[in-house]
């Protein structure tokens, strides 16, 4: 996300077409909302809960690195990776009333 935001102040941004411009702004928009809250971390998080390991499984690449982070992946039957089993959770992840049921137990 930093090396995408340095990139718009380039002369190789400026060179491309608006249409390109524009394309690329937008995925940075999209880079920012997934992961802008987790940029100006100062410390490591002690757990860490992905909703929907699927989609986020860029995400899950970077955590499966991070030995050390407590983790718990709640994902549909659509998940294809090897995961600790006390650390999965499958579940509807469409639904709004199964992620509201899963996380209150969790967080309780």
């Amino acid at each position: 996300m930093n090396s995408m935001t340095r990139f718009l102040e380039t002369e190789g941004y400026k060179n491309l077409t608006k249409k390109e411009q524009l394309v690329y702004k937008r995925k940075l928009a999209r880079v920012r909302h997934v992961y802008g809250g987790v940029k100006d971390l100062v410390t490591k998080p002690d757990l860490i809960v992905v909703v929907d390991g699927e989609m986020m499984s860029k995400f899950v690449n970077e955590l499966e690195k991070q030995k050390n982070i407590e983790n718990i992946l709640i994902c549909g039957t659509n998940f294809t990776r090897r995961w600790k089993e006390d650390s999965l959770i499958i579940a509807n992840v469409l639904s709004y009333k199964s992620m509201d049921f899963v996380l209150r137990n969790i967080l309780s």
